[in-house]
């Protein structure tokens, strides 16, 4: 695994967004399963930690400034879908638990 792995799947991310892909759409979920299976050669998030992850990726520092080399509007974008499959792929409830988008809580 090398940021080389995740600059490509961000850069596929960006490919969906600019054809109007939501962060829900199942295009984009297929790709957010990818970088949840690359962070997970090191350390496996469940729910709340791939949540966690992506609120590092909103915020200041060196997370979201890789993104936004690629995309400046990628962060948030994947961490919208991070928290989408979250809710509906990690939380172990099916997602009835889900909240919107930037909003879910730990």
């Amino acid at each position: 695994m090398n940021g080389e792995d995740f600059a490509a799947v961000g850069r596929r991310l960006v490919a969906l967004r600019e054809q109007g892909a939501a962060p829900s759409d199942g295009r984009v979920q297929d790709v957010v399963a990818e970088h949840h299976r690359l962070v997970s050669r090191h350390w496996t998030p469940d729910a709340a930690g791939y949540v966690g992850l992506a609120r590092l990726y909103r915020g200041p520092g060196g997370l979201r400034a890789f993104y936004d080399r690629i995309d400046p509007d990628l962060a948030d974008f994947h961490a919208d879908a991070m928290e989408v499959y979250a809710a509906t792929t990690l939380a172990g409830d099916g997602g009835h638990g889900r909240v919107a988008p930037g909003t879910a809580a730990l």
